[in-house]
């Protein structure tokens, strides 16, 4: 946890950080990829480039050929949870998106 953060900043400061992180892992793989099989050998790491295939279903297609009815029959579904993070406008208090943020929460909370 970063210092006397609230979850939500620490949450954006993370989400921040780990922009730069992939980033900077896109720029590298990037270069791995470029460089001759044998040279790909670091002090402490060997990067091997293994390629692979994966098969996506077009639900769309499955839908068009099979029926809406039979693809929903044949799925499942689960619940995740998203965290959005919203800037907080002026802290004294004016700003109408402050109101509405802070009413959401309090709702969500059952409060």
């Amino acid at each position: 946890m970063i210092a006397n953060l609230h979850p939500a900043d620490e949450l954006h400061e993370l989400r921040a950080q780990k922009g730069e992180i992939d980033r900077r892992i896109r720029e590298v793989r990037a270069l791995i990829l470029e460089l001759p099989s044998a040279e790909r050998f670091g002090s402490n790491y060997a990067a091997e480039v293994v390629g692979h295939q994966r098969a996506v279903l077009d639900k769309t297609a499955i839908a068009e050929e099979m029926g809406h009815e039979w693809l929903m029959a044949h799925s499942t579904q689960s619940t995740t949870f998203v965290v959005r993070l919203a800037p907080l406008t002026q802290r004294s208090g004016t700003g109408s998106n402050n109101a509405k943020l802070m009413q959401e929460a309090a709702e969500q909370k059952g409060g």
